[in-house]
């Protein structure tokens, strides 16, 4: 008697091949997810660079020259085998429409055993759905049009595979802030191993246990785009094109005094209705954080003690606290010593900032008058103390800004950069906050009209004095005098924190960025003290 034929073997011999026009009509759910399918249909990961490289701005080519390779390459290319792939990556919905039109496909039971999807609370699918609204609302940068956005140009990413030994000393630390800031990133590319960011979490893998835990150490100078990075992985994450094996996902910024202070789960997640965070924080204690991503932004803005004692961050990246759960960590290079000293980070990433072209580029695509761009391109040559800047992106867009401000010219000194920069701050939020004035009256720092010079120079102690005391977030009670009676803001120095408050009593205020603090606080040193 005949053997019965393989059901998944028929239904697939009988079905047409798929062509390169019907598969690259397939919408996939994430900008990312045709690498992570290609790799699935065993497309060797050297090809899938070499069409990232050729079409880094163009998804839909991607995704074309991804199914052509497959076809060239895998001469039994059929629906199921594509729909096989399409279950592992988590394409259930494609694989239903594929399913619809062309009927129904033989394939293996779909073993969700690995997937955590299945095991998540009504609470948690709940409590996700309103984290990512939020998420997709937030603006990738803080304040989007201050300075003026120079374009959406990233920061380049190097890959450290493994910790240095022995660990850098302070000399060597300051030596690698100088590689960062000083002009070196082009070294750093070529020298390092270069990382794309879609593959930043190329470790994961969508069958990885749910149990799967990590802790990833991003770290980079001042201004290069750490905080940033973060905004953009959950702004992703919530549009479902990377870390999908993640259930629930937190940004945290350690510079909120309601987040370094706290002490317990709760109270790092207070911001949320009450009601709907006790079952969810409940359930997440006893998990102990198991498909929970934790990002905190900003190692370097705890006090000493803080980051190295005793804090509920060090419980829970040392494992004491959530033991399951995964970690990010962003730090300027000098705090972040302790984290590699402990040897719990598994995954290691450096924000570089910009090369010399990307400098060129940003110019161009700014600066609309061809001989004006070029003007500056050879005058930067010349100034590589201002060139050094330009390495980050806060910095270049200041550069660009006050360029442009100047007639065309740069400022002598980079004290004279960064004091223009503030006399355009202040006389941009005159005009928004303080319709009365005249913002072109605003011409020194040291000669400011009356409604804003205390405030003015009250803020700059303030800075000083934080800087001491290594404190970086402030709350209400802690403002100056001179303060009280205009919000803090509306001098465009300073920013009401927008994810956290102290249990909804008092709004917590931080400069705008670390540079500035460290401006004002110099400011202060130099002209009062």
């Amino acid at each position: 008697m005949a053997e019965p034929e393989d059901t998944a073997t028929s239904t697939s011999q009988s079905m047409p091949r798929p062509t390169l026009r019907e598969l690259s009509s397939l919408k996939l759910s994430g900008l990312y997810k045709w690498y992570h399918l290609g790799l699935q249909l065993g497309i060797e990961e050297h090809i899938l660079d070499r069409i990232e490289e050729n079409y880094p701005r163009d998804s839909d080519m991607r995704q074309s020259k991804m199914f052509g390779e497959w076809l060239r390459s895998d001469t039994k290319a059929s629906w199921s085998k594509l729909c096989e792939a399409l279950m592992i990556v988590k394409e259930d919905k494609l694989v239903e429409s594929i399913s619809s039109t062309y009927g129904p496909l033989s394939l293996p039971a779909h073993d969700t055993s690995s997937s955590v999807s299945h095991q998540i609370p009504q609470c948690i699918a709940d409590f996700a759905k309103v984290v990512k609204e939020a998420f997709c609302e937030m603006e990738l940068l803080p304040d989007e049009d201050w300075p003026p956005s120079i374009g959406r140009h990233e920061s380049n990413l190097v890959l450290i595979e493994h910790p240095r030994h022995p660990l850098p000393g302070e000399k060597e630390v300051e030596e690698i802030l100088k590689d960062y800031v000083g002009g070196n990133v082009d070294k750093i590319v070529e020298e390092k191993q270069e990382i794309k960011y879609e593959k930043v979490f190329g470790f994961l893998k969508p069958q990885d246990n749910p149990k799967f835990k990590f802790k990833m150490l991003i770290d980079g100078a001042p201004g290069v785009g750490k905080t940033v990075l973060c905004r953009r992985f959950c702004k992703d994450w919530a549009a479902g094109e990377i870390l999908e094996e993640f259930p629930l996902v937190w940004l945290l910024h350690l510079r909120d005094p309601a987040i370094a202070k706290a002490e317990s789960i709760n109270d790092l997640f207070q911001h949320y209705d009450e009601d709907l965070l006790k079952e969810v924080v409940q359930y997440i204690k006893k998990k102990g954080g198991a498909g929970n991503l934790l990002i905190f932004d900003g190692l370097d803005e705890l006090s000493k003690q803080e980051r190295t004692q005793c804090s509920l961050f060090l419980d829970i990246i040392r494992g004491r606290v959530l033991p399951n759960c995964s970690v990010v960590v962003t730090s300027r290079p000098y705090a972040s010593q302790q984290l590699q000293e402990m040897k719990i980070i598994n995954h290691h990433i450096e924000v570089v900032g910009f090369t010399k072209d990307q400098i060129k580029e940003c110019i161009s695509q700014n600066i609309t008058e061809n001989a004006k761009a070029e003007q500056l391109i050879q005058a930067l040559k010349q100034r590589l103390d201002i060139l050094s800047l330009c390495y980050t992106p806060l910095n270049c867009a200041i550069m660009l800004y006050i360029y442009q401000q100047k007639d065309y010219r740069l400022p002598k000194t980079l004290t004279k950069l960064y004091t223009r920069y503030m006399i355009h701050t202040l006389k941009r939020s005159v005009s928004i906050h303080f319709q009365d004035l005249d913002p072109d009256d605003i011409t020194d720092l040291k000669h400011l009209m009356e409604p804003i010079d205390l405030p003015f120079r009250a803020l700059s102690k303030m800075a000083f004095q934080g800087l001491q005391d290594e404190q970086l977030g402030f709350t209400t009670d802690q403002l100056p005098q001179e303060c009280k009676g205009t919000k803090p803001e509306s001098l465009g120095l300073m920013s009401a924190s927008k994810f956290f408050s102290s249990s909804g009593r008092s709004l917590n205020y931080q400069f705008t960025h670390l540079t500035v603090q460290e401006f004002l606080a110099a400011w202060h040193a130099a002209t009062q003290l």
